[in-house]
């Protein structure tokens, strides 16, 4: 019998439902599953999004609208250029189904004036020696036969990394249960189109002036086969989904925005999951969420929290001023993600160490505007300390991106 449990982020557990064996950790990716009488119960945490095995179907819906969430999950793979509204959210339900439905849109939108060409190593036997010829393997497959010969040359056509990379993400947004009727159609539409393009998910693509107009759908592709969900299907009963982690998306996005606003601003160089060790043998590992180095030195050194709560600000302190220590920077910021709209600032001198730890919080559900502008502001206040402060915001190059309806 089919069955559908829809739960919403940090939300209330599920009832007692009946799984097997190979169920549990497959529903694991998204959910903490937990043995209980009579069955297991299903607790939804940071993690959104939508895994199926067999008949039974979970969601976990996130606390912030979807189109923010699509926003944030956006921009930290691409700052520059990303659009400030998602297309198609307003009439799809559900994260998932709206991660489908912005693919669709923005992909099918790439491709109608005609698919990127190009030109692709291709390595075959033929009949007719062009390119260059193969000796190695010619005479170690074909040792002493004239023809076929083992050739490589540059084929030119539309069966490119970049189209093998929207046909492979399509085919696997298909699969997704829930879809709006006009999402698949786009779908698609969308395959009909790369025709005979070979889907390949790893294939790899290099940002340029020839394919700036597929940027956009190729970053939101790279996301949906990036997805650790994707691969479940290792058991006898079919499953797949497509899971993100809230703090995960939290944390790119604040780097990537803080990066964006202080880039070219002021002296030094922005660096994003900056790891390192805290002691001499290099046995404490830390891994900061962003870093500004001038000189190649942190000068200034800032935590993303996905959480709100007072009983945690006293262990994300004790982790900071080790940071501090550590690395020799006197001041070190917490980035809370908050609902409520405040931007409070609180600020905590460590007796005898000269080290200052303040805590900052972020609206989530802002506007993205509104969203890049508190960034902006928070910035500013960031680097007060370094050498060259920043002294306003920086004008960003986001802005909605037109689309047929």
């Amino acid at each position: 019998m089919k069955a559908d449990l829809s739960l919403t982020e940090y939300g209330s557990a599920s009832p007692v439902v009946q799984l097997d064996a190979e169920a549990v950790p497959v529903l694991s990716r998204l959910v903490t599953v937990t043995a209980v009488r009579g069955g297991y119960r299903l607790r939804p945490g940071a993690k959104i999004g939508m895994v199926r095995h067999g008949d039974l179907t979970v969601r976990v819906e996130p606390k912030l609208p979807i189109g923010h969430v699509l926003f944030l999950l956006g921009y930290a793979a691409r700052p520059v250029g990303w659009s400030t509204e998602v297309v198609g959210t307003q009439e799809v339900a559900g994260f998932v189904p709206a991660v489908a439905d912005a693919f669709a849109r923005i992909a099918e939108d790439t491709v109608r004036q005609g698919l990127l060409q190009g030109y692709r190593r291709v390595s075959a036997a033929h009949s007719v020696a062009k390119g260059k010829l193969l000796t190695s393997k010619q005479l170690r497959t074909r040792y002493g036969a004239a023809l076929p010969v083992e050739i490589s040359y540059d084929r030119f056509g539309a069966d490119i990394a970049e189209n093998q990379v929207l046909k492979a993400a399509a085919e696997q947004v298909l699969r997704w249960p829930g879809l709006a009727s006009s999402s698949r159609a786009r779908l698609s539409r969308l395959l009909r189109t790369l025709g005979e393009v070979t889907a390949d998910r790893a294939a790899l693509w290099r940002p340029s002036r020839l394919n700036r107009h597929y940027h956009q759908a190729l970053e939101l592709a790279g996301l949906i086969l990036a997805d650790a969900a994707s691969g479940l299907a290792a058991g006898r009963t079919p499953a797949f989904g497509f899971v993100a982690q809230m703090d995960v998306i939290y944390e790119n996005f604040l780097a990537a925005a803080l990066g964006q606003a202080l880039t070219g601003r002021v002296p030094g160089q922005a660096r994003a999951k900056h790891e390192g060790h805290l002691d001499v043998g290099r046995k404490l590992r830390y891994q900061l969420d962003f870093t500004w180095l001038v000189d190649g030195r942190p000068r200034l050194i800032v935590d993303a929290k996905y959480k709100f709560g007072a009983q945690a600000h006293r262990a994300d302190i004790y982790q900071m001023v080790g940071y501090c220590s550590a690395l020799a920077v006197p001041v070190a910021h917490l980035v809370y993600a908050d609902g409520t709209g405040s931007s409070v600032i609180t600020q905590h001198e460590l007796t005898g160490s000269g080290i200052r730890v303040e805590r900052h919080a972020l609206d989530l559900s802002l506007p993205p505007q509104q969203l890049l502008a508190a960034v902006d502001a928070l910035a500013v206040h960031l680097t007060a300390d370094l050498p060259v402060p920043l002294t306003s915001g920086v004008q960003r190059n986001v802005g909605a991106r037109p689309h047929p309806a």
